[in-house]
């Protein structure tokens, strides 16, 4: 990471990752990481239906799912999915979202 991004850079994603862990829910669950579409392929449905197939496998498995996302944009998305926000927490000044969804049967 130091190589690909530089020291500042690293430790600040470090940094983030920490606080992140730190919020985990401590029950079982699946945890979604970061995922994004490159802009040149927004509008295609891409993020949608990488989603499903992550929501769809909670629900085959009966596992609840969890992720954090620091756009406020994304909390909208991911309610879509039956996602919801359990927590807001700062990470370096940034407010993030924890967000989580129990399987559905």
């Amino acid at each position: 990471m130091v190589r690909g991004f530089g020291l500042g850079s690293a430790l600040r994603v470090g940094s983030w990752l920490s606080v992140w862990s730190k919020s985990d829910p401590k029950t079982a669950h699946s945890h979604l990481g970061p995922i994004g579409v490159s802009p040149e392929a927004q509008g295609q449905w891409i993020g949608r239906r990488l989603m499903d197939a992550y929501c769809n496998e909670l629900d085959r498995t009966g596992e609840a799912g969890y992720l954090e996302t620091d756009r406020p944009e994304n909390v909208t998305f991911y309610r879509q999915f039956g996602f919801e926000v359990t927590d807001e927490i700062l990470v370096l000044g940034v407010p993030n979202h924890l967000m989580w969804r129990n399987a559905r049967r």
